[in-house]
């Protein structure tokens, strides 16, 4: 079987979710048991596989999918490799978030002993959850590690708004700046300290302005930059990313977290070293 069910989602139509793509990249060592659930590294490795490259051309075009649009899917949609690379990216970030990673393996044996889907409908209602998907979406590329590049749990435990310093690391993605900011407010973001991100040829060092030997998303490698967390789940606030540097005065329209990191290639991240001190400071 191909591993399309039927379930219902409160509220939608029925919909299709093949989980079987949890199988669809996978690696076979000369020795041992397959490893399924891999995300490709790199083009070579997978040099067949396009649905990376589908799914940045819908980023391209801003058509991009919420969880409960992948999932509905019709069956009749899966005759179009569109369909699959959706569910693809939807069934690795199920299986690999840290906080639904237990719950989507029990989905997935329920759904092999023939159990209902209905489980599955608070994995993909969850706002909080959707807000990280989108920001999952937003940044997919070879290489990609969510467990790396995306907040984690605790990061959403922040204390009210005050001034005080924040150790980002530079082989993360977004990390919290570790206070609640009120909308309408202005805040100072000041940043310090030195990474190293590459040591081959040689070693690339930077400090929070970055440099310009190299750029990703339109910035220098190494920059501090920001993405916003709005309190309210249902928010439309903008997820662009905002550039910071080593000073910068950031005001948002409403009350939430301010995530930063050190610009860089998400297929980067992992030989990156060192960190800045970022604090945030409420303007007068």
């Amino acid at each position: 079987e191909d591993g399309i069910r039927d379930y219902k989602v409160t509220g939608v139509q029925t919909c299709a979710l093949p989980i079987s793509e949890y199988f669809a990249t996978h690696r076979v060592p000369k020795e041992g048991h397959p490893v399924f659930g891999v995300w490709p590294e790199d083009r070579a490795a997978f040099p067949l596989l396009g649905r990376l490259k589908l799914l940045e051309e819908h980023r391209s075009r801003s058509e991009t999918l919420s969880m409960v649009e992948v999932a509905r899917q019709s069956p009749e949609g899966y005759d179009q490799p569109d369909a699959y690379a959706w569910a693809w990216a939807l069934v690795h970030f199920l299986a690999e978030l840290p906080e639904t990673r237990d719950s989507f393996r029990e989905i997935v044996q329920g759904v092999v002993r023939g159990e209902s889907h209905a489980p599955l409908d608070g994995l993909l209602g969850d706002a909080r959850r959707q807000r990280l998907w989108r920001w999952y979406v937003a940044d997919l590329c070879h290489g990609y590690d969510l467990t790396r590049a995306l907040p984690s749990g605790t990061d959403f435990d922040v204390g009210e708004e005050s001034a005080q310093e924040i150790s980002i690391l530079a082989n993360r993605g977004w990390q919290t700046t570790g206070v609640r900011l009120q909308g309408g407010r202005a805040y100072r973001i000041s940043a310090k300290g030195r990474v190293e991100l590459a040591s081959q040829p040689r070693a690339w060092i930077s400090e929070p302005a970055g440099v310009s030997i190299r750029y990703h998303a339109g910035l220098p490698l190494g920059r501090l930059v920001g993405r916003f967390w709005p309190t309210d789940p249902d928010s439309t606030a903008d997820e662009e990313t905002v550039s910071i540097g080593t000073q910068g005065v950031y005001r948002p329209t409403e009350t939430g977290i301010l995530f930063v990191r050190v610009n860089d290639f998400w297929n980067e991240l992992s030989d990156n070293t060192g960190e800045y001190t970022v604090s945030v400071t409420g303007e007068e």
